[in-house]
């Protein structure tokens, strides 16, 4: 046939077989189609508007919502009437909003509490930072970092969180068992033996270690000394190529923090050492601003949004 046509793969043979007149008809019945199910067929919307027709055009429009009562809590830390409405604030300010649960919100979204201290809601969307106020009764003694023992890790939280002051576990057991015990390479004392860290925790606070590799965090560092019988000191915080990037070739001077350049949006501080080391610090202040006024330049959620660019190393 001289209107017969082949579509070829590659390194395969013919798979399809069809005439001119057969792409022909495929071709009306996709353009029927598109017509049957108009202009908004494939156009998409962002921020939960929704394509409606206007003058025969297709356009995005925020959606019309009703009164139902169906609360629900947003990412942003607001309750919404309705799903619908958390939609229709997120077309209309051009955020990017989605349903965090279904419900009021607590007024522990965005709220941060210090000294072990955990967020607890008193029922009208208002969040407070309260002490853990009991612990089961186990016996398992640790040592804190003011030199007291307690009778279990939970204990040591309640306490520190009654005094504002933060105590951290240093060693598992009295701390009269590891009083004259001094561990190396990284080790740790527990109930009077030297152990090595198992588990870190998942922060990304970087140290540069006399080796010259740089290490997630401190822990990460002594995981690596005591894994290798090695003896590793931190020289400061940040990344071991920082200290090139920021001070003249071969000075070997040590940097502050008017030289120092954070990146990801941290900043300069020092340290209880006197140390200079970039740190993710974006804790902003609530907006004492109607709920209307959307200007202001650090919201909650603006500073949680900066606080994980820089602690995932995103640029800014």
């Amino acid at each position: 046939m001289p209107n017969e046509e082949k579509f070829f793969i590659e390194g395969r043979l013919p798979y399809v077989k069809y005439n001119s007149s057969m792409a022909s008809g495929f071709l009306a019945i996709q353009h029927k189609i598109q017509r049957e199910r108009g202009p908004c067929y494939r156009y998409h919307c962002d921020f939960g508007a929704q394509c409606v027709l206007k003058g025969g055009l297709a356009t995005c429009d925020c959606p019309t919502c009703t009164e139902e009562f169906e609360p629900v809590c947003g990412t942003d830390g607001i309750s919404y009437t309705n799903n619908c409405k958390l939609r229709r604030e997120a077309c209309e300010q051009k955020v990017e909003i989605a349903v965090a649960y279904v419900g009021l919100c607590t007024g522990c979204e965005n709220k941060r509490c210090e000294y072990y201290a955990v967020c607890e809601s008193d029922g009208r969307g208002n969040g407070m930072c309260v002490c853990p106020k009991a612990c089961i009764k186990i016996d398992s003694p640790v040592c804190g970092s003011d030199e007291t023992t307690y009778l279990n890790e939970c204990e040591m939280r309640i306490e520190a969180c009654r005094k504002a002051q933060y105590v951290m576990m240093i060693s598992r057991g009295p701390c009269d068992l590891c009083r004259q015990v001094h561990c190396k390479y990284g080790a740790r004392c527990e109930n009077g033996n030297c152990v090595c860290p198992t588990e870190c925790p998942k922060v990304l606070e970087t140290v540069c270690a006399n080796d010259g590799i740089t290490y997630a965090n401190e822990c990460e560092m002594r995981h690596a000394a005591c894994q290798n019988d090695q003896e590793l000191n931190m020289l400061f915080y940040g990344e071991c190529d920082e200290v090139e990037e920021s001070q003249d070739e071969g000075s070997g001077a040590e940097i502050d923090c008017e030289e120092r350049i954070c990146r990801y949006g941290g900043v300069c501080e020092y340290n209880t050492e006197g140390m200079p080391h970039c740190i993710c610090n974006f804790q902003c202040p609530l907006p004492l601003i109607p709920y209307a006024d959307r200007t202001a330049s650090c919201t909650t959620t603006n500073a949680s949004s900066k606080r994980n660019r820089a602690i995932f190393r995103e640029t800014l």
